[in-house]
């Protein structure tokens, strides 16, 4: 089961990942009253049948994961829009790519917590292969973006464990930015 928001980002971009896409956005907006999440890739994408598919818990054609038995991402954030009054869109075509956003109630009682930004933002630059990512985080008019490129360019190899530190430490220190413009200097 998925313990936080970002359990169900990482999955996303990992299925991006997996459907080969060579770019990858995923933007992360906040304001006081909701969460705004998107993934999108120009990966291998989905016929509208395959759409239906993707969302229910209990399908997969077992290509991807050929040890699964249930595909879980698309389905678990589906779910999770469902359970707090928020929006769950899919949209994709076949050799085209796919997106998918989540518009979340932040103050919903049933809202899983946001987990630790900095790890995911780290985390899922790292994944193998041959990709461009995007990272756009959003609160209020506080704002970052980074690109995978850049970040390898500047911590070195993702094939480490000091350059997954280091881009931790990058998101971490980006993150405190955005919390000092929204909060002020003495925000724990």
């Amino acid at each position: 089961m998925h313990a936080t928001l970002c359990d169900i980002l990482y999955e996303l971009v990992q299925n991006a990942v997996e459907a080969k896409a060579t770019l990858i956005t995923v933007d992360y907006l906040e304001d006081e009253e909701t969460i705004t999440c998107c993934v999108g890739d120009n990966g291998c994408g989905m016929t509208p049948e395959e759409m239906k598919q993707a969302t229910d818990p209990f399908y997969t054609n077992g290509e991807k994961h050929a040890h699964r038995r249930v595909g879980l991402g698309l389905a678990f954030a589906k779910q999770l829009a469902e359970t707090v009054g928020g929006e769950f869109l899919l949209d994709s075509r076949k050799d085209e790519g796919t997106s998918v956003a989540l518009v979340l109630p932040k103050h919903h009682v049933d809202m899983p917590p946001v987990g630790d930004l900095p790890y995911l933002f780290a985390q899922i630059m790292m994944f193998d292969g041959e990709y461009e990512l995007l990272v756009h985080r959003k609160c209020g008019e506080a704002s970052y973006r980074v690109t995978r490129s850049e970040l390898q360019e500047s911590v070195g190899s993702f094939e480490d464990s000091s350059g997954f530190s280091l881009a931790k430490y990058y998101f971490e220190k980006s993150e405190e930015e955005v919390k000092e413009a929204i909060y002020g200097k003495n925000h724990a």
